[in-house]
């Protein structure tokens, strides 16, 4: 494919040796591939804050499971303490 300026595209894939060139086509498909990589950045960081908030979660499960367990225990020494009065 030829536009106008005498570059070779390829269909897919655009040579990026020269991007000084300063056509609509060159301009066009530079963009287009900057957003792509924005696009995969912001994709990766997403999935970056998916995990960190799913460890938090996890976090904050363990904490719980760690007061029940102390509140069961607190609870189990005061029943020995309620059955040592009788």
């Amino acid at each position: 494919m030829r536009d106008d300026c005498d570059r070779f595209w390829d269909d897919l894939v655009f040579c990026r040796r020269d991007c000084d060139c300063d056509c609509d086509e060159c301009r066009r498909r530079r963009n287009h591939d900057r957003d792509f990589d924005f696009d995969d950045r912001r994709r990766r960081n997403h999935d970056r804050d998916f995990d960190r908030d799913d460890r938090r979660r996890r976090d904050h499960d363990r904490d719980f499971d760690r007061d029940d367990r102390r509140r069961r225990n607190r609870d189990r020494d005061f029943d020995r303490d309620d059955r040592r009065d009788w």
